[in-house]
C-alpha cells in the first residue's frame, strides 16, 4: 500500500493504476517427433524486450510471464536441417497473429494469455551408388562406380510426378546423395 501525506492547504490530485499482466506460451512440435537439432537441447526462440532466447526441446514448452498489454514479435531462428512449417496462435479458442519471418506478431491484451505452435520438419538425406553390375546380381560388391551419371529427384505434386531435382554422380565412386 501507500501512505500520502496531504497538508490542509495542500490540493494533490493522485492516480493509482493497476496492471493485468499477461503471457504468451510457446510449444514446439517435431517431425519425426521428438526430435531435437544436432547437438543441441532445442530449438531456440525470441520475443520482442527480452533479453534472452529461450531454448525449447520438441515436445516441451515455455511460458512468458508478466506481459504487459501490447504487440510482440515471437520467432524461432530455424536450424540447419530444418523447416518451419506452420505457426500457430490461440487465443481464447481462436486462431490470429501476423504471419512474419519464422514466426508471429501477435497483440497481447490486458490479462491475456496466447499460445503459440511452431511445427518443423527435419530435413532427410537419399544416398545411393551408380555401380556397373558386372555379375549381374542387381547387388554393389565391390563393382566399378560409374561416374558422371545423372541421378533424378521426382516429387509427386498430387496430380502427377514431377522432376524436383538432378544431381550427377561422383566421377570415381558414383555415389550420389541429395540432402535438404
Amino acid at each position: 500500500g501507500y501512505e500520502v501525506e496531504i497538508d490542509e492547504d495542500q490540493a494533490e490530485e493522485l492516480n493509482f493504476g493497476n496492471v493485468q499482466y499477461g503471457s504468451i506460451t510457446v510449444e514446439k512440435i517435431t517431425y519425426p517427433e521428438d526430435t531435437n537439432p544436432d547437438d543441441a537441447d532445442g530449438f531456440e526462440f525470441t520475443l520482442t524486450d527480452e533479453e534472452e532466447n529461450q531454448i525449447i526441446g520438441s515436445g516441451e514448452s515455455y511460458t512468458y510471464e508478466n506481459l504487459i498489454a501490447g504487440t510482440y514479435d515471437i520467432q524461432e531462428i530455424v536450424p540447419e536441417g530444418w523447416s518451419l512449417g506452420e505457426v500457430d496462435c490461440v487465443y481464447d479458442d481462436e486462431e490470429f497473429g501476423e504471419s512474419i519471418e519464422n514466426g508471429k506478431t501477435v497483440y497481447l491484451g490486458a490479462g491475456d494469455d496466447v499460445t503459440c505452435t511452431f511445427y518443423n520438419t527435419k530435413y532427410g538425406t537419399i544416398a545411393g551408388r551408380k555401380f556397373e553390375d558386372l555379375n549381374a546380381n542387381s547387388e554393389d560388391n565391390g563393382d566399378s562406380g560409374l561416374g558422371g551419371w545423372s541421378i533424378y529427384l521426382y516429387q509427386w505434386n498430387g496430380e502427377g510426378w514431377s522432376s524436383f531435382s538432378d544431381i550427377s554422380t561422383n566421377e570415381e565412386t558414383g555415389n550420389y546423395l541429395f540432402s535438404n
